[in-house]
């Protein structure tokens, strides 16, 4: 049997002009971020998570720019 692509022209009408697939299934990381962009209230255990990424992040940055610090006001050599 011969595989044919949609449209089919029949000749009078196109069949399956307007077929789409159907979507994917959505990953609990698109859930979230559709829900706070749809401004959805967040469950408690993605505040906790969120709020631990936050700690990290800021936790990374203050020992980067401390570290930095020290590097950047050396005394060249004489």
């Amino acid at each position: 049997m011969k595989h044919r692509h949609t449209p089919y022209n029949t000749g009078k009408v196109l069949i399956g002009m307007r077929w789409q697939p159907p979507p994917h299934k959505m990953t609990p990381e698109e859930e979230f971020i559709q829900g706070v962009l749809l401004g959805y209230p967040m469950p408690l255990f993605n505040l906790r998570r969120l709020a631990r990424a936050l700690f990290y992040a800021i936790l990374f940055f203050l020992f980067l720019s401390v570290s930095l610090k020290g590097v950047s006001h050396a005394r060249p050599p004489v």
